[in-house]
């Protein structure tokens, strides 16, 4: 995933290139920056989750004890 999600930075960078500007290293680290606040958020949710579950696990087991 992470690599289709980085392959997403290529077209403007390639076209930043190409135009053969100076903004190159800023775009190039706003697209970097931008990818791993997506990716923080992603993973964000996985031990959310995990403890919901845990959460109403524990609720079941204390019911029936």
């Amino acid at each position: 995933m992470f690599m289709k999600l980085a392959s997403i930075m290529n077209y403007p960078l390639t076209r930043i290139i190409q135009c053969n500007s100076d903004y190159l290293k800023n775009v190039a680290q706003f697209y970097s920056n931008e990818l791993v606040r997506f990716v923080r958020e992603v993973l964000q949710v996985i031990p959310l989750k995990i403890f919901n579950l845990l959460e109403e696990i524990a609720v079941i087991l204390m019911d029936k004890i």
